[in-house]
């Protein structure tokens, strides 16, 4: 479906998760969620995310299938997916679809603007 982002699922084999992240930025989900979707509402913010920004989905097993929610603090019951940028530093977490569609765009224009200038 080429409005799916690639999908990476996590085991509880106590593997690090940065044999789980791609190259780009990452969307950290539940893995409970609909299997391999990007929880985005608009499919053209899916996919700007995987072609745009090399995006990756990781889906992380949650409490409630013996997974990790616990240590992320329960984090998936108010929200739907934590944006990570490519060197593993959190970028934004997203409550809805819709706030997770603005911080992808935003992220986008924020990127495709560049480096703001130095003055010396």
């Amino acid at each position: 479906d080429e409005e799916t982002a690639k999908t990476t699922t996590t085991t509880t084999s106590g593997q690090l998760l940065d044999a789980y992240f791609g190259g780009g930025f990452s969307l950290v989900v539940d893995a409970d969620g609909p299997a391999g979707a990007l929880p985005c509402a608009s499919p053209r913010v899916a996919r700007d995310f995987e072609t745009l920004l090399d995006g990756t989905v990781v889906a992380l097993p949650t409490s409630r299938n013996g997974g990790v929610d616990a240590c992320l603090g329960g984090i998936f019951t108010d929200h739907v997916g934590i944006l990570v940028r490519p060197d593993r530093i959190v970028y934004g977490v997203a409550r809805d679809s819709a706030e997770l569609d603005a911080m992808i765009q935003d992220l986008i224009h924020v990127l495709r603007r560049g480096p703001p200038a130095c003055s010396v």
